[in-house]
């Protein structure tokens, strides 16, 4: 499996690498031969500095238009379509690192992940630190930088368990994944499809990275805060404490001046999971998914959309965008990293002029303070952004629709506009931008504009947006309609208390995704009855109970839109 190439930082400004000015990590000392709990104890710190460069990026600051007539009509066929399943990413960390610390041959750091019902493991995003990387270097600097990614099944301990699968990475030598403030430039792993042990998996694996080849170059472990709905306590470290050599709680290790019980590893497992043929789902994907480096500044009232053709009798359910922020270049953007990175995702009709027109729908979204969407191999990471299935403008469409990002809030902190080479089945003249060229701000063509005093055209571009329509295919029957329920409802097992087995049923008004789980008071997921596409209206499910001790169990319906849950109590 050929990994793609990681450059030294998470923003490439067309071949200029941009990295922060300084780093300054505090580090707790593990020797190569360390006694990881002794040394803690006894509150062995050292400061190191991480090397870094900056070198002026080359925004594309300054916008050409070519001489043709803006609001002309838009021709080209159908967009490049991938349907039938959905990613899922599970990202714990919350972007950025907390602290480093020094690592040694022996070190392994793997976290654990429920798996989504019928996923399949795609890729893996991750964020290795090299200990030739700090300053002065723990390792020549010219030294292999490689790792070996990892997943193992989860032992009755809850700790990693039987290896399932393992994957050599090697990573160019000047592969940095830490960014200015403290920030994380993933790299993305992909997975060999044909491999049967990445399909077939258990409820639960441990997903981690281990040192690679005989060098002494190794690996350093960024130690993350967790976000607020992250699980606690699945975060282990392979480490030596005296004579013993196993795996440990990164929550029981202990440290000065704190604990990292509310902390995790920079590792989020990418899973595919299917989708049903009761539901048609269709993405429409006419970019490339690939970063050039060109990266449009237009200003506080920049507008960047593609026109799409909308399915007929489909829904508007999720876009993915892959938005860019000014702060994200480093220092020279002048602004500080914790400025608010957010956008507003916009939806109009189509004018008979040929541009947006009328606005049909719109939603702020804020990110994280250090969220990034372009991974160090130059590929975008798309935010899924799921749409309220209750709004009506969303179901009843016209033909043909814009979507687009738009500035958000008061700060200063603009978008970036990142065009992507389109797909070479998309149709041409798709992408427009709304900005100020010369002394005339309008609606451009995104092929009319070109960058860098024109030496850089923007024909065959498009933006990163790709929206998710959902067709419900239609229900023939003799029957009267029926009136469906007007929000999600999950009704109370019966009978209750039950022995052995009990009926649990729930209500929808419109077909979406739906996961019912059972859980026992320690929070294992014992079963999931149901889950998959389900039409709009009543179902029921039929929840054997053989086996199970007695006690409180606890079921919950998850949708796209909402989470019910309720208890119910097995008696026998």
């Amino acid at each position: 499996m050929r990994i793609l190439p990681s450059t030294a930082v998470a923003i490439r400004c067309n071949s200029a690498f941009l990295l922060s000015s300084l780093f300054v990590a505090l580090v707790w000392g593990v020797a190569t031969s360390a006694d990881l709990f002794a040394q803690a104890q006894e509150g062995v710190f050292q400061r190191q500095e991480i090397e870094t460069i900056e070198a002026p990026p080359r925004v594309a600051a300054e916008i050409s238009v070519s001489p043709r007539q803006a609001g002309a009509q838009a021709v080209g066929g159908e967009g490049a379509v991938a349907s039938g399943y959905r990613d899922v990413m599970l990202a714990y960390d919350s972007d950025r690192y907390d602290t480093l610390f020094l690592g040694s041959e022996e070190h392994i750091y793997a976290q654990r992940y429920d798996v989504p019902s019928g996923g399949r493991l795609t890729s893996v995003l991750a964020a290795p630190v090299y200990i030739n990387q700090y300053d002065p270097p723990h390792a020549p600097r010219s030294s292999p930088k490689d790792f070996t990614l990892k997943i193992w099944d989860v032992a009755d301990d809850g700790s990693p368990g039987t290896e399932r699968y393992s994957m050599d990475v090697q990573e160019p030598t000047d592969a940095f994944h830490l960014v200015r403030g403290k920030a994380y430039a993933f790299l993305q792993i992909d997975l060999p499809a044909e491999d049967k042990a990445l399909g077939d998996l258990p409820d639960r694996i441990f997903v981690g990275l281990a040192n690679a080849g005989t060098d002494e170059n190794y690996l350093g472990f960024g130690v993350s805060l967790l976000r607020d709905t992250a699980p606690r306590g699945a975060a282990y470290l392979y480490a030596t404490d005296g004579p013993r050599t196993t795996w440990y709680p990164l929550a029981q290790i202990p440290v000065q001046g704190g604990s990292l019980a509310d902390h995790g590893f920079p590792v989020r497992p990418v899973f595919r999971i299917p989708s049903d043929s009761a539901l048609e789902e269709t993405v429409v994907s006419w970019d490339t998914g690939r970063n050039e480096g060109i990266y449009i500044f237009g200003g506080a009232d920049a507008i960047a959309t593609n026109l799409y053709d909308v399915p007929k009798d489909a829904r508007l359910a999720s876009v993915f965008v892959a938005p860019a922020y000014a702060n994200e270049l480093g220092s020279r953007s002048g602004i500080d990293p914790g400025v608010p990175r957010d956008f507003t995702l916009k939806v109009w009709d189509r004018g008979e002029d040929g541009l947006p027109n009328k606005e049909l729908y719109s939603m702020d979204v804020e990110e994280g303070p250090y969220a990034s969407h372009i991974l160090t191999n130059d590929r975008f990471w798309f935010s899924r952004l799921d749409l309220p299935a209750e709004d009506a403008a969303l179901s009843d469409l016209p033909e043909q629709i814009f979507i687009g990002l738009v500035n958000k809030g008061a700060d200063n902190n603009y978008l970036l506009f990142t065009p992507a080479p389109r797909t070479s089945d998309s149709p041409n003249d798709k992408a427009y931008m709304y900005s100020t060229v010369g002394d005339r701000t309008d609606w451009f063509f995104l092929s009319q504009l070109s960058v860098d005093n024109g030496r850089i055209p923007l024909d065959g571009y498009v933006f990163p947006i790709r929206p998710r329509f959902v067709v419900t295919p239609p229900v023939l029957s003799a029957e009267a309609p029926t009136e469906l329920p007007s929000g999600v409802e999950l009704a109370q097992n019966y009978p209750n208390p039950f022995n052995p087995s009990t009926s649990i049923s729930w209500s929808q008004p419109f077909a979406e995704r739906v996961r019912l789980s059972v859980y026992n008071l320690l929070g294992q997921r014992v079963a999931v009855p149901a889950d998959g596409l389900y039409p709009a209206g009543g179902h029921e499910v039929r929840l054997d109970a053989s086996g199970w001790p007695s006690g409180v169990y606890t079921y919950v319906l998850e949708t796209e839109t909402r989470i019910e849950t309720r208890h119910m109590v097995l008696m026998k």
